[in-house]
Formats: C-alpha cells, sequence, structure tokens
C-alpha cells in the first residue's frame, strides 16, 4: 500500500541478508558518531564502508543488484513503524516477511533517522515487542531490512 519494496531475509547463517547479520550504523565522517568509551569521535570512511556497518552492507546489496535494482537504502524510522502488525508475533506480517528475528533482546532493526538530540545514536524498531529506542552507531547490534 505504500509503494515501497524491502529486501528479504534469508536464514541464519545464508550469506549477505542472513537474519543473524548485525551491524553498526555510520553515515558520515563529519558527525561524531563514534561512541568510544565516554568520548564521542567522528567514524572513518573504513568503518563506513566495513562490511559488518550499515552503509558497507548497502552498497553490498546494491552491487549486487538485488531484485534488479541497485537503488536499496536504509529505511526511516517511519517506514519500518509502516510494518507493524500487532496481531502477529513477531509484529510484522510473517507471510511477506518470513525470518524476522523472534529474540527481544536480538531484533532491533536499524533506521536511517537519527535519535533525538545525538548524533552518536539512530532509532531502532524491535518487531518483537514493538519498541522504538536508541542505538548506538558504534555498537554492531541493529539489524537491517533495506527498502526502496
Amino acid at each position: 500500500s505504500t509503494g515501497l519494496i524491502w529486501q528479504g531475509q534469508t536464514p541464519a547463517g545464508t550469506g549477505l541478508r542472513a537474519n543473524d547479520r548485525m551491524f553498526s550504523n555510520y553515515d558520515s565522517t563529519t558527525g561524531n558518531q563514534n561512541y568510544n568509551g565516554g568520548s564521542h569521535i567522528p567514524a572513518t570512511q573504513s568503518q563506513i564502508d566495513a562490511s559488518t556497518n550499515s552503509i558497507g552492507f548497502k552498497n553490498a546489496v546494491n552491487a549486487s543488484n538485488l531484485c534488479g535494482s541497485s537503488a536499496w537504502r536504509m529505511p526511516t524510522t517511519a517506514e519500518l513503524q509502516g510494518l507493524i502488525k500487532t496481531t502477529e508475533t513477531p509484529m510484522i506480517d510473517n507471510a511477506w516477511f518470513p525470518n524476522t528475528v523472534t529474540s527481544p533482546s536480538n531484533s532491533w532493526y536499524r533506521s536511517s533517522t537519527p535519535y533525538p538530540g545525538t548524533s552518536y545514536s539512530t532509532q531502532c524498531i524491535n518487531f518483537v515487542n514493538n519498541n522504538n529506542s536508541g542505538c548506538l552507531r558504534s555498537e554492531v547490534i541493529g539489524l537491517i531490512r533495506l527498502v526502496r
């Protein structure tokens, strides 16, 4: 109904789009996005391009021409919240979004939306319990479901 196309996830251990791959979320070398022991420092370009970071993952998916497209991007918080379906567990349409992680502690999906008041956190959505919280950009804890 939104016209968005979402990247599917594959089961754990199955490669690039596996549902057990966690990511950091650096997207700029100009902001203090790297929370490092109480201080905030800029991310490096190598941290941004790393395969364990959201941008490195997005670039790899775009290079693979997934579904004939190289226009995949990180979703906003509002776009992720649009997937919430409170009548299912996890709270997402399980027919259209198989392989969604069901462990509350490991099911944070990252967005491109900055967490209010910080440069070192972004908003994350948890489809298990419908939480919206801040995730440190530097932590390799978030899952990613790209959109186009």
